[in-house]
């Protein structure tokens, strides 16, 4: 049975997500309306919509390069940073799928999970 609530963090006007695209997708076509936007922010760097969007397509081109596309899973093991989300839209592009991996996990689980999942990437 599918749960049809809503969890919303955000207060404010509320638009439907087209179905149709992806979210690599939606990201770019903003990146071209906006590319001097800020984008994303952390502590130690800025990346505005341009920025991230030329980030993340070195990222999928690596990522490609080796193998990423459908079927594929990139794991990600760091920090939440703009680094994080470069990597993350990148294994978006490349055709992958992205599995986090909470950088408190002991290294013990860690390297279970990474040998049950293996990831052609972390």
């Amino acid at each position: 049975m599918t749960d049809k609530r809503t969890l919303s963090i955000a207060k404010g006007e509320r638009r439907g997500y087209p179905l149709d695209k992806t979210l690599h997708r939606l990201f770019r076509e903003q990146a071209a309306r906006t590319p001097h936007a800020p984008a994303v922010a952390d502590g130690a760097e800025r990346l505005t919509c341009a920025q991230l969007d030329r980030d993340s397509d070195l990222v999928a081109g690596w990522l490609i390069e080796r193998g990423a596309g459908p079927g594929a899973i990139v794991a990600l093991h760091m920090e939440e940073s703009a680094a994080f989300m470069a990597d993350y839209l990148g294994a978006l592009k490349a055709g992958a799928a992205y599995m986090p991996l909470d950088t408190d996990l002991p290294p013990a689980a860690r390297d279970r999970t990474l040998e049950a999942v293996q990831p052609l990437a972390v």
